[in-house]
């Protein structure tokens, strides 16, 4: 190499290593570096929050859950539940004949009778049922039937149509309701026969009503309307016990102090008490109800299912405080017949 070359490359070596010394460090380098810890910074919080959150919608959830489906808590076959019932279970299978089933024994039904019911009601002793006959348009009537010996007797006709049968405390007298097309009445009659008593006008038509087990107070539902309203039968006075926001068909029936309304509303029961008519209480139970009535103070017996709209029509019994149920044997088909269990 010439002197003048080796000069020439010596001048560029230290230019180039005096360059190198001012020139700042690749800032594009340490852009990325940050970045990138910010976006796994980002990251790491974000998985953070959205773990919180989901612990904070599974306690939510967990706190906000209805009560887990009866069938799954407690088994419905006889005898699967902690309820034990003593007494005769009667109901009418298809609006045609009378039917028992003895319990707590799990034994098939026997046939007590033809009974070509609308509507009956048990006697307190459970060895009659009154039940009434609708042969035409407004030619309604009032049987009386003996359990032991199946006999039928007549107590009442030509006055209307006949609805809603209920017994007095002491079983010696019947209500019911009488419509024709003017109103509509609460009336009674002796048990074993005698001269029909008129207990009280009501406002307008009803679809439904129970009394109370001393008559001193009647439930109904006007026609046309679902709202219940409660009636004193001795004063006529009336007020309104539950606005219903449904719109849907209601059935009241009375718990045996009186004190608790049930209500079958849209496949439910409804509970409320007449001193505190805003407090409404549902029975916390997945069974589709249709037709009830109260076998003591916190038990109600209905026609239903099991699960809404799942399995085959039967009657059960219901915890009204748990929901907890026990399947009652029966051969119901159809979902318009009415249970009761009687004590004796």
């Amino acid at each position: 190499m010439t002197i003048d070359g080796e000069l020439e490359s010596r001048v560029r070596s230290a230019l180039d290593e005096e360059v190198g010394q001012m020139a700042p460090p690749p800032r594009s380098l340490t852009a990325a570096s940050h970045a990138r810890i910010a976006w796994r910074m980002a990251c790491f919080v974000a998985s953070v929050l959205v773990g919180v959150a989901s612990l904070i919608l599974a306690f939510a959830t967990v706190v906000s859950l209805p009560s887990p489906r009866v069938h799954e808590q407690a088994p419905l076959a006889s005898g699967g539940s902690s309820m034990t019932l003593h007494g005769a279970l009667l109901f009418s299978e298809e609006g045609e004949r009378l039917m028992r089933s003895e319990l707590p024994s799990a034994a098939d039904p026997t046939v007590m009778g033809p009974l070509p019911s609308v509507d009956l009601a048990v006697s307190p002793d459970g060895d009659f049922v009154g039940y009434t006959v609708e042969r035409g348009p407004g030619l309604g009537e009032l049987w009386l039937f003996e359990v032991d010996s199946g006999r039928s007797s007549q107590l009442v006709a030509g006055l209307g149509t006949l609805t809603d049968p209920a017994w007095s405390e002491g079983g010696d007298r019947i209500a019911f309701v009488v419509h024709d097309a003017q109103e509509a009445s609460l009336m009674s009659v002796p048990s074993r026969g005698g001269e029909v008593e008129v207990l009280q006008t009501l406002p307008e038509q009803v679809s439904a009503l129970d009394m109370t087990s001393d008559w001193a107070l009647a439930a109904f539902v006007p026609s046309g309307r679902q709202d219940m309203y409660i009636m004193d039968v001795a004063g006529g006075e009336v007020s309104r016990a539950w606005e219903n926001p449904t719109g849907s068909p209601v059935r009241p029936a009375w718990s045996p102090s009186g004190e608790e309304l049930a209500m079958s509303v849209r496949g439910q029961i409804l509970l409320v008490s007449p001193a505190t008519p805003d407090d409404v209480r549902r029975v916390p139970t997945t069974a589709e109800v249709f037709e009830i009535d109260w076998v003591a103070d916190g038990v109600i017996v209905f026609s239903g299912r099991s699960v809404q709209g799942e399995g085959d029509l039967d009657i059960f019994a219901v915890d009204v405080t748990t929901g907890s149920l026990r399947a009652l044997p029966s051969t119901l088909k159809d979902d318009r017949s009415p249970s009761f269990l009687t004590s004796g």
